[in-house]
């Protein structure tokens, strides 16, 4: 069965009334003040639509749910879709490009946010298997949180050497930076110190392997 169109002026009023005939699986309303642009209206959805030929061969974009869109922000839109066509280029292509940077860019704050905890924990998971059981305590050890009741002491439990670095991004974490905290750890602890550093060194050593740390 065919769709239906009619062209109109869009105004909140007439998309709010807009309704899908009976027997028609969509039905679209044109703009008569801006060319190729419309709304759609299926079944649970009307969005504002853009249809025009790009060289030659139809080409149709959803531009976005009506509640998402004004209907002054969606005819921007389709102007400036129709600027692109003008010039040979292809909108959809555009709009992968700018999808594609868009993704990457998230990837990069998401990196960009990655802590010391978050890597220090990967690391655990990936190989705790394969150590003893003396091993397994000094890696909790180092990172162990203050304030908890000991089992065979009144006294609480300190934190360990690398706790404080749990919050540090990784892309902010310099060697100076880095230095300056286990001097001052050394000065009040150096052997649990040096043994901290040693693990610390191994966690980094394989975080720099894997693919969602490197180059942090």
């Amino acid at each position: 069965m065919a769709n239906s169109t009619i062209h109109q002026r869009l105004t909140l009023a007439r998309i709010e009334a807009l309704t899908l005939p009976p027997g028609k699986r969509e039905f679209v309303l044109w703009d008569t003040k801006v060319r190729h642009l419309g709304v759609r209206v299926r079944t649970s959805r009307k969005v504002f639509v853009y249809a025009k030929k790009f060289k030659g061969r139809p080409l149709r974009l959803t531009l976005g749910d009506v509640d998402a869109l004004t209907i002054a922000q969606a005819r921007e839109e389709a102007q400036r879709i129709s600027g692109l066509i003008a010039q040979g280029i292809d909108p959809r292509e555009e709009r992968r490009r700018h999808h594609e940077q868009d993704q990457a860019e998230r990837r990069e704050r998401e990196r960009a946010a990655i802590t010391f905890l978050d890597l220090w924990e990967a690391y655990v998971l990936d190989n705790a298997e394969g150590w003893g059981e003396r091993h397994r305590r000094d890696h909790e050890k180092v990172m162990q949180k203050p304030g908890l009741p000991r089992k065979r002491s009144k006294r609480k439990t300190v934190a360990g050497v690398l706790w404080p670095l749990r919050s540090w991004k990784l892309s902010e974490m310099d060697p100076q930076r880095l230095q300056a905290h286990m001097q001052k750890e050394a000065a009040k602890r150096p052997t649990s110190t040096a043994k901290a550093f040693r693990l610390l060194r191994a966690c980094l050593r394989w975080g720099r392997l894997q693919p969602e740390f490197e180059g942090l």
